[in-house]
């Protein structure tokens, strides 16, 4: 699937693994659409997005996926997401998160740029947020975790500054780092800038 050059309201847009890669962009604007995804990374690109409002339904793990040229505007997300970044890294790149809802999503090791993290709705336990991962990071390395939890929370606080939130599932923590969820829930709460709900 193609999209580009328009504006497209109030539809449902489902993509598919097939034999190409679906190019959303540029200059396409999706007001209160729904889209269902399931494809892998690797099978979309989306630049030069604006989605004003909707649902993103992510209905397949979306791995290792940049939305660095996309704009989410009071977005809903769904389903799963494991190292997806939001949001701009770069100053070339106009990407941003505003507004968005993460609460019935599951995520893991991803990253949102840029934002203002009181406008989002973060997931809820077992996922975490790290507000200004940055900014906990001398923290981090002054206690210790444990080899597999510490080279974990290494990686969620060895972020640039424009790094706003960093996002984690605890259940896949826990079994990687052979700790028990609630434990983790006790050793993660007191990491400045962190968010259980």
């Amino acid at each position: 699937m193609k999209l580009r050059d328009q504006i497209i309201k109030d539809t449902i847009i489902t993509l598919k693994p097939e034999k190409f890669v679906h190019q959303l962009g540029p200059d396409l604007r999706l007001e209160n659409c729904t889209i269902i995804n399931y494809c892998t990374g690797s099978a979309i690109i989306f630049a030069g997005v604006e989605m004003i409002g909707g649902i993103f339904h992510q209905k397949k793990s979306l791995t290792n996926t940049e939305f660095s040229r996309t704009i989410f505007d009071e977005v809903k997300f769904l389903g799963f997401y494991n190292g997806v970044d939001f949001g701009h890294k770069e100053e070339i790149y106009e990407g941003k998160i505003i507004n968005c809802d993460f609460s019935e999503a599951t995520i893991h090791h991803s990253r949102v740029f840029e934002c203002q993290a009181e406008q989002l709705i973060l997931p809820i336990w077992p996922c975490f947020s790290i507000i200004n991962p940055s900014q906990a990071r001398e923290y981090v390395l002054s206690r210790q975790w444990g080899v597999k939890l510490g080279i974990t929370l290494d990686i969620y606080t060895d972020v640039s500054s424009l790094c706003t939130v960093s996002l984690g599932n605890a259940e896949e923590i826990s079994k990687k780092a052979e700790i028990g969820i609630d434990d983790l829930k006790k050793l993660l709460k007191d990491i400045p800038g962190m968010i259980i709900r």
